[in-house]
C-alpha cells in the first residue's frame, strides 16, 4: 500500500495488512482510516490498524459473516456484517442477512466489543442478490450525537438514526425500481441503487434500468423528487457529494459532475483525457475542495485528485519517494 501526508503531491510505502485479495470469505478490497493512526482494511475480513499501518491485526469475525461496507466519523466505526456464500471476487454476492454493528475505534479489533444497532438487525429481501448501503452525516459539530446513519436496506428501506448507537426507525422508502442490486465483483459495493450524504441531502443515484437517475431528498429519505435525466456515460459504479451543488458519479467510461444540485451534468474525465480503459471504480471527496478517484484498472498505479472542487482533475502517480 500507499500513503501520502500532502494529498497525492508525494507517496510513501504503507504497511499492507497479510490479507490477499477477495476470496469468498478472505481477503481485504477496501480502506477506510478515521485519523492518522485508526485504520480498517475490509471485505470480506476485516483488519485494523492502530498505529498507521505500520501493524495490522485482524478481527475474529462469526463464523460465515463478511464486512461488505464500513464507515468512520467523531471515534465511531459502522460496517455492515452480512452473511454471504459467494465465491472468488464476487465474496459479497448470495447474502441472505444483513446487520449494522458498530464500536469504538479504539475497540474495533475485539470481535465481542461489537454491537448489533437496534433496529438494524437481520436485514433481508427476497432475492439474496440485493445488498445494503451504509452512509453518514457527521453533523456541524464533532459530537457524535448531531450525526445520523443511513442504511439503505435490501427491500429499499431507508434506515435512519444517531451516531451514538440509537435504535434506527424508517425514514421513508426509495422510489420504486430503485432497489440495492447485486454487488459489484472485487469491491462488494451494490449496484444499481447507491446513497450518499452531503450538507443536509441524501443522493440516490439509481441505474436499474439502463438509465442513470438521481434522486435528492432533503427531509431525510421521506420524499425523493427526481433530477432531469442524466447522459449515459457507462456504467455507475460510485457516488459523492462535495456541497454547494456538487454530485460526482464514478462510471467504467469517466468520471460524470453536477455542480448544480444534479440539474445539469458534464463529463469530466472522460476516455480520451483519462485514456484507455479510464473508468473508476471509487469516488469520493473529504471536504468540499479536495477529493480522489480510483481508476477501476489498478495497474495504473495512480490516483485521480481534485483541488478545487470538481473543476479539474488531475492523476497523481502512486511512487514510493
Amino acid at each position: 500500500m500507499a500513503g501520502t501526508d500532502d494529498y497525492g503531491k508525494t507517496w510513501f510505502g504503507v504497511t499492507a495488512p497479510a490479507a490477499g485479495f477477495p476470496d469468498g470469505g478472505s481477503g481485504v478490497s477496501q480502506l477506510r482510516f478515521l485519523n492518522e493512526n485508526q485504520g480498517f482494511a475490509f471485505g470480506p475480513a476485516l483488519w485494523v490498524t492502530e498505529d498507521g499501518g505500520a501493524s495490522w491485526a485482524q478481527v475474529g469475525l462469526p463464523s460465515g459473516i463478511r464486512v461488505t461496507d464500513l464507515e468512520t466519523v467523531d471515534g465511531q466505526v459502522l460496517a455492515v456484517w452480512a452473511r454471504c456464500q459467494g465465491e472468488g471476487t464476487d465474496f459479497a454476492a448470495d447474502c441472505n442477512r444483513f446487520t449494522l454493528e458498530t464500536v469504538a475505534a479504539g475497540s474495533a479489533g475485539q470481535a465481542s466489543a461489537w454491537q448489533a444497532v437496534p433496529g438494524a438487525t437481520a436485514l433481508h429481501h427476497g432475492s439474496s442478490r440485493a445488498s445494503a448501503v451504509l452512509t453518514l452525516s457527521a453533523g456541524p459539530t464533532t459530537d457524535p450525537s448531531s450525526g445520523t446513519v443511513y442504511l439503505l436496506a435490501p427491500d429499499g428501506r431507508v434506515l435512519a438514526g444517531s451516531l451514538t448507537g440509537q435504535r434506527l426507525a424508517v425514514a421513508g422508502r426509495v422510489p420504486a425500481g430503485c432497489l440495492p442490486g447485486p454487488p459489484q465483483p472485487g469491491t462488494g459495493t451494490p449496484s444499481l441503487a447507491q446513497l450518499t450524504y452531503q450538507t443536509g441531502s441524501l443522493y440516490l443515484l439509481c441505474s436499474g434500468q439502463g438509465d442513470m437517475v438521481l434522486y435528492v431528498s432533503a427531509d431525510g429519505g421521506g420524499s425523493w423528487p427526481q433530477r432531469p435525466a442524466m447522459p449515459q456515460h457507462g456504467t455507475a459504479t460510485s457516488v459523492a457529494g462535495g456541497g454547494n451543488g456538487l454530485v460526482i458519479v464514478a462510471t467504467t467510461e469517466g468520471l460524470v459532475e453536477s455542480t448544480d444540485d444534479g440539474q445539469t451534468w458534464r463529463l469530466a474525465v472522460s476516455p480520451g483525457r483519462g485514456g484507455p480503459g479510464s473508468g473508476f471504480s471509487y469516488v469520493g471527496m473529504t471536504n468540499p475542495s479536495q477529493g480522489v478517484a480510483l481508476p477501476a484498472d489498478t495497474s495504473r498505479n495512480e490516483v485521480w485528485i481534485t483541488r478545487d472542487g470538481g473543476q479539474s482533475w488531475r492523476p497523481s502517480a502512486v511512487r514510493s519517494r
